[in-house]
C-alpha cells in the first residue's frame, strides 16, 4: 500500500514537471513571437522608408525624418534646394541591414557631396543655374557608403524610427550636410575675425 501510494505521488510530481515546463515552453514560445512581430513590424517599415527615400520625393523625405510633410521655417525651402535634395536622394541607395531590439541598422551610398561648397566657391554660380551644376556634380560624384544606426521606439501598435540625427541626414546626402556646416562654421570664423580687425 506504501508503495502504491509512492507511485502515485511521483505520477503528480511529473505530472507538475510536465505542467511547469510546458508553461515555460510556451511563455518562452510566446515571448519570441511577440519579438519576431515587432522585429518584423520595424523591418518591413525601415524597407518601405528606404523606398521613398531613394525616390525622391521632397515630401516623403520631410514626413520620414521629420515628421511633416512640409518644412516650417521662416523661409521656405525653395526649389533650388528641393531640387538638389531629390537629385541627391534619387542617385542614393538605403539598405537595411539589421534591426536590433532598439535600433536599425542601415548600408547608405550616396553620391560624394562633402567637396562640393569647395567648388561652389571657385565658381560664379547663380541660383538659377545651381540646380544644373549640382545634376552634372551629382552624375560625376563617387558614391560614398556609410553605415548608420537609427533609434526606433514602438508605442503601441505604432512603429516611430527617429532619421532626425546629424550621422543619418549627413550619410544620406552623401556628406552634404557636413560639408555645409563646416562651410558655415568656417565663413562665421572669417566673420569673426574681421570684426575683430575693426
Amino acid at each position: 500500500m506504501k508503495s502504491l501510494y509512492m507511485i502515485r505521488i511521483l505520477k503528480q510530481i511529473l505530472c507538475i514537471k510536465k505542467i511547469v515546463l510546458l508553461t515555460i515552453v510556451c511563455s518562452v514560445s510566446a515571448f519570441f513571437v511577440g519579438c519576431s512581430g515587432t522585429h518584423d513590424r520595424v523591418e518591413s517599415l525601415a524597407k518601405e522608408h528606404a523606398e521613398l527615400l531613394e525616390k525622391g520625393e521632397i515630401e516623403d523625405i520631410n514626413q520620414i525624418i521629420f515628421g511633416m510633410s512640409e518644412l516650417q521655417t521662416e523661409a521656405e525651402v525653395g526649389t533650388v534646394e528641393k531640387g538638389i535634395l531629390s537629385t541627391i536622394f534619387s542617385h542614393s541607395t538605403v539598405i537595411v541591414k539589421k534591426v536590433t531590439k532598439d535600433a536599425v541598422k542601415l548600408e547608405i551610398s550616396a553620391p560624394d557631396m562633402s567637396e562640393l561648397f569647395l567648388y561652389l566657391n571657385k565658381a560664379a554660380i547663380y541660383n538659377t543655374e545651381l540646380t544644373e551644376y549640382v545634376d552634372t556634380y551629382v552624375n560625376k560624384a563617387k558614391m560614398r557608403d556609410s553605415s548608420v544606426s537609427v533609434a526606433y521606439t514602438v508605442e503601441g501598435d505604432e512603429v516611430i524610427i527617429d532619421y532626425c540625427k546629424e550621422e543619418f541626414i549627413d550619410a544620406i546626402t552623401g556628406g552634404l550636410f557636413g560639408a555645409y556646416k563646416k562651410a558655415y562654421i568656417d565663413k562665421m570664423e572669417k566673420y569673426r575675425s574681421e570684426i575683430k580687425k575693426w
